[in-house]
């Protein structure tokens, strides 16, 4: 957390956390 300078982890989860994998996967928007 020194280098990202963010106080909680939970801060760098919040930021990096994917709501619904499906939805960000680019196979499923290609159709494949």
């Amino acid at each position: 957390m020194r280098q990202s300078k963010h106080e909680t982890s939970l801060m760098i989860q919040r930021y990096t956390r994917i709501e619904d994998i499906k939805e960000h996967n680019a196979a499923t928007k290609l159709g494949l």
